[in-house]
Parts: C-alpha cells; sequence; structure tokens
C-alpha cells in the first residue's frame, strides 16, 4: 500500500532535509501488506478482497522507530504503528498466505544505501502518514533492490 501523494512529498522532504543517502523516488515508498515471496500469489489472487483495506480502520499510521534491515544492514526503514496495517496483514493471513517472518513489522524503506546513517541522530518526523485508498496485489520481486529509482 502506497502513502497519498502529500504524505510521499512529506516523507521525501523530511528525509532529504536529514540527508539520507540513495533515497527513494516517492512513487516507490510503500507498506508491504505481507512478505510471502515462496507463495505462487496467483492461487489467492482470486480470494483477496479488492479493498483488502475495508473495515481495517483508519487510513493512517504513526512514526514508530527507525532500523536497518538486510544482511548488510543497508536497508533503512521507517517502522510504523498503524491498526491499518495490522488488519491488512492479519485478513491476508486468514485466507491462507504465509509470510516469510513470523512477526509482522509494519515499514516503509527509504533506502537502500543506509548502512552508514546513524539512525539514533535521526529525528522523528512530525506529521502522520496517510495511505491512498486502493491497495496494489503484486509478487514480490526478489531483484526490487536493483531497480528501485533513487533521487540523486
Amino acid at each position: 500500500i502506497r502513502p497519498d501523494e502529500k504524505t510521499q512529498d512529506a516523507i521525501h522532504q523530511f528525509f532529504e532535509d536529514q540527508k539520507i543517502p540513495g533515497l527513494i523516488a516517492p512513487d516507490e515508498y510503500h507498506v508491504t501488506i505481507m512478505y510471502a515471496p515462496e507463495q505462487e500469489l496467483d492461487e489467492y489472487r482470486d480470494d483477496i478482497p479488492e479493498d483488502v483495506s475495508a473495515d481495517t480502520g483508519s487510513g493512517s499510521a504513526k512514526f514508530d522507530s527507525y532500523a536497518l534491515y538486510g544482511d548488510e544492514k543497508d536497508c533503512l526503514v521507517m517502522k510504523l504503528e498503524s491498526t491499518m496495517l495490522h488488519r491488512m496483514h492479519d485478513r491476508l493471513a486468514a485466507l491462507g498466505l504465509k509470510a516469510t517472518y513470523p512477526d509482522y513489522s509494519p515499514h516503509l524503506t527509504l533506502s537502500y544505501q543506509g548502512k552508514d546513517v546513524d539512525i539514533s541522530a535521526l529525528p522523528a518526523p512530525n506529521f502522520e502518514f496517510f495511505f491512498q485508498s486502493d491497495c496494489e496485489i503484486n509478487a514480490i520481486d526478489k531483484d526490487y533492490k536493483k531497480k528501485v529509482a533513487t533521487v540523486d
């Protein structure tokens, strides 16, 4: 699910001001609802409601913390608090999809070049995150990290 355009712009401006290297282009920002690359999505596609976010609560999130993910700890993410995102994840799990990781941690990836970022020095964003009302259902592209557009 993607942040709405106003939130995309706010995220980008905030982290550009922090001089984050390799900042992902705003139209690439997204929160993965379920990471399940081992599963054939087509088996479930007909069962996934068109509006997977319906009746899941407010379409917003709040900043939780920063983290560095990945084997090389180079993927800078912003972890989010959101009842809606957890309910969307639970809705997909109820259909039989099985996530790769046992605990769902909603986050938005900011950069794949964050290895040298001191996350303890990053200030918390002072705005709420709002999402588009529609949600894209896509298979995981394992080469996404190599293809993602960045802002130089």
